[in-house]
C-alpha cells in the first residue's frame, strides 16, 4: 500500500472514531427521553389489552359540606304519643276481657235495679238493659214498659226497645199496647219506635202486615183521642205498597 493511501485511511478512521462518541452520546439522550420524559415504558400487549377491557371507576364527586340544622324549641317539637300494642297482643286480650267484665257488671247490676224503688234508678237502668239487646233484657223490658207507674220509666224502657232487631212478638204488643198509655209522653215514644220498626221492614213483612191491621183497628177505636190517631198515621204509609 503507498503511503498516500494509508495516511488517507488513517484520516478517516481517525474522523469516525471521533464522531462515535458523539453519536453515541445523542443516542443514549434520545432514548432516555423517549423512555422517561416523553412517557412510561409499555406494557406487554397483553397486559395492555387487560388494561384497556377493565373499566376505570370515575372519582367520587367530593361531597358538600352539610349544613347544621337549627335545634327546634321544645313547644315546637312534635309529641306522637306512645305507640299502641299490636292487635292480638296479650296487653289487648286483657284490655277487651276488663271490658268485657265491666259490661256483665253493669248488666247484672241494671237486672238488679228494675226493681229499685227510686223511678230515676229505674230508668237508668232501663237504658243499659237497651245497651244489651238480648232475651233477658227484653224480658225484663217489657213489664217495665206495660206495668212500671212512673211515665218516665216506661218512656225509658219504650226507648230501649228500639234497639231490638228484629222485634218479637211481644215487643209488637207492648208496643202497641202503649199508644193508649196514659201518658203522652209514653204514647208518642211509642209510635217512634214503632215507626223506626216498621221501616226496616218488608212492605209485606207479615208482622209489618199484622201491626197496620192492628194500627187501623186502632184508629177505629172511639175512646182514642184525636191527636193520638193522627199521630197512627204515620204508621202507615207503607201500606200501600204492601197491598200492591
Amino acid at each position: 500500500m503507498k503511503p498516500k493511501q494509508r495516511k488517507i485511511e488513517s484520516e478517516i478512521r481517525l474522523a469516525f472514531s471521533s464522531l462515535f462518541l458523539p453519536v453515541t452520546a445523542i443516542l443514549m439522550g434520545l432514548a432516555i427521553y423517549v423512555g422517561y420524559v416523553v412517557g412510561e415504558p409499555q406494557p406487554p400487549p397483553q397486559q395492555k389489552q387487560q388494561q384497556q377491557a377493565a373499566p376505570q371507576a370515575k372519582p367520587a364527586p367530593p361531597r358538600p359540606a352539610q349544613a347544621s340544622l337549627p335545634s327546634w324549641p321544645e313547644s315546637h317539637r312534635f309529641d306522637y304519643g306512645t305507640p299502641a300494642p299490636e292487635e292480638g297482643t296479650a296487653h289487648q286480650r286483657q284490655l277487651a276481657a276488663s271490658e268485657a267484665a265491666k259490661d256483665q257488671a253493669r248488666l247484672r247490676k241494671a237486672f238488679d235495679q228494675v226493681r229499685d224503688a227510686d223511678p230515676a234508678i229505674r230508668a237508668s237502668a232501663a237504658e243499659c238493659l237497651g245497651a244489651n239487646p238480648n232475651a233477658s233484657a227484653e224480658s225484663a223490658l217489657i213489664p217495665l214498659l206495660s206495668s212500671d207507674p212512673d211515665a218516665k220509666v216506661r218512656e225509658a224502657a219504650a226507648r230501649s226497645l228500639a234497639a231490638f232487631e228484629p222485634p218479637s212478638a211481644p215487643i209488637w204488643r207492648v208496643l202497641l199496647a202503649s199508644i193508649e198509655d196514659k201518658s203522652a209522653d209514653v204514647q208518642s215514644m211509642s209510635i217512634q219506635v214503632l215507626q223506626a220498626l216498621l221501616s226496616n221492614r218488608e212492605p209485606r213483612d207479615p208482622y209489618a202486615l199484622w201491626m197496620r191491621q192492628e194500627i187501623r183497628a186502632l184508629q177505629a177505636s172511639p175512646a182514642l183521642p184525636e191527636p193520638v190517631r193522627e199521630s197512627l198515621q204515620v204508621l202507615l204509609v207503607g201500606e200501600d205498597n204492601a197491598q200492591r
